[in-house]
């Protein structure tokens, strides 16, 4: 993965990037239970750190994310799609919600 936070391109491996994303999502689950967002049953009587266990799921959860993404994208390429439809907020020539002015 190459990304370019100011001036020059830097590069991180793609699997801890998707630990990272994991990390930050736990994080933010973590904070949202502490302030009351929602509870799990082993936080109704007083909140407890939500179990480490979360960040593997949400780690695997964004690289099946990516993969389906991935593939989704290398179908769409092979679909061929009509000229007309909405597009660009009106409907073009030809098609059966209104006309082309």
């Amino acid at each position: 993965m190459v990304y370019r936070p100011l001036d020059r391109d830097r590069q991180m491996p793609l699997m801890l990037g998707f630990v990272l994303i994991g990390f930050f999502v736990w994080l933010a689950e973590n904070i949202a239970t502490f302030w009351g967002v929602w509870r799990y049953p082993n936080q109704l009587g007083a909140w407890s750190l939500v179990h480490v266990s979360k960040w593997s799921s949400w780690s695997l959860m964004v690289i099946m994310t990516f993969t389906i993404v991935a593939n989704l994208k290398h179908v769409k390429s092979k679909i061929h799609l009509a000229e007309r439809g909405w597009q660009n907020g009106r409907w073009s020539r030809g098609s059966p919600g209104g006309s082309a002015d």
